[in-house]
């Protein structure tokens, strides 16, 4: 078994050389260029889904006082918690199930 580094026992598998993860991209590259237009596709849709969203919020908060005040403090609360942990937990509660793609 080949080891990666000077000096260091790494085996390659954990620690492949430059030239392996080069050859593998050019080898690779019309499977990972696809994959990265969907993940690069799939992060947009999702920024401008978000925004419009948060843009519609807004505007509700502003025109309907008593929206505001029934929904304004879960707003509060879900901005100062992290993300995903509240995402998780909402959609948890919602029934959603979160399946991995593949």
């Amino acid at each position: 078994m080949g080891t990666s580094g000077q000096g260091l026992e790494i085996p390659r598998y954990l620690l492949p050389t430059p030239t392996t993860i080069a050859s593998y991209i050019f080898v690779k590259f019309q499977l990972l260029a696809s994959h990265t237009l969907m993940t690069l596709l799939e992060a947009g849709i999702g920024f401008i889904v978000g925004s419009l969203s948060a843009i519609v919020t807004a505007v509700l908060f502003l025109w309907f006082r008593p929206l505001k005040e029934m929904f304004y403090p879960y707003a509060v609360i879900l901005n100062s918690t992290r993300s995903l942990p509240s995402l998780h937990r909402l959609s948890s509660s919602l029934g959603v199930e979160w399946v991995p793609k593949s």
